[in-house]
């Protein structure tokens, strides 16, 4: 996949009223006198991120893989055409993660405050606590 980018960098037109300041402010104001425009491509893509898996086209990105609710469950790279999890993320919540493959610092619902560390227990599917120093 090739990617072309190209920018256009411009000076605005700078008001005959504007004072020469020192150069230091000069440069901190140069932002505000400048325009880039890109062109090229319609998006710019160094992530994928959503509930489904990305198209092969954007197979040489990460995926950020969350659930429906836009919650993320952790991160893939495409390897020989298939997703596999590269690193696995804390879930905090109240409620024990989809993701078996997470580990789940359990919060009150109403206050926020942990409660610990939880794992999945493969074959007893029960969340089980991760005992300190572990």
């Amino acid at each position: 996949m090739s990617l072309q980018v190209n920018l256009r960098l411009s000076a605005m037109n700078v008001p005959t009223w504007l004072k020469h300041k020192s150069r230091p402010e000069e440069i901190e104001e140069l932002p505000d006198y400048l325009s880039v425009e890109m062109s090229g491509t319609s998006t710019l893509s160094l992530v994928n991120i959503g509930n489904t898996a990305p198209t092969p086209d954007n197979s040489v990105y990460p995926w950020l893989k969350t659930d429906s609710g836009g919650n993320p469950l952790g991160w893939y790279i495409c390897q020989n055409g298939v997703w596999t999890l590269a690193a696995n993320l804390i879930h905090m919540a109240s409620t024990a993660p989809g993701d078996t493959t997470q580990l789940w610092l359990k919060v009150d619902a109403t206050t926020g405050a942990p409660q610990g560390f939880y794992k999945y227990v493969t074959g007893t599917s029960t969340w089980t606590p991760v005992p300190v120093g572990t």
